[in-house]
């Protein structure tokens, strides 16, 4: 595959090569392991704390009886 040198928002960027990621793949695996250790990540009541689109900002909380989860996701630079 070629290296990956386009943006999504037309910015310049240095090109990447395509290649299997490591690090990526093992943050979801666990990402993952956790969230299928706690019933209120997947099944709790859910709602929305923060949505910020000019600071690139996303943040809800999952609560199940005595379970309670705050997530953050930043998507800025």
């Amino acid at each position: 595959y070629d290296p990956q040198c386009a943006d999504p928002l037309s910015r310049e960027r240095l090109c990447d090569e395509v290649a299997f990621d490591h690090d990526l793949f093992g943050f979801y695996r666990d990402v993952i392991a956790f969230r299928n250790e706690h019933d209120a990540l997947r099944r709790g009541d859910y709602r929305v704390l923060l949505t910020d689109d000019e600071r690139g900002l996303f943040a809800f909380s999952r609560t199940l009886g005595d379970d309670a989860f705050t997530v953050v996701l930043n998507r800025s630079d």
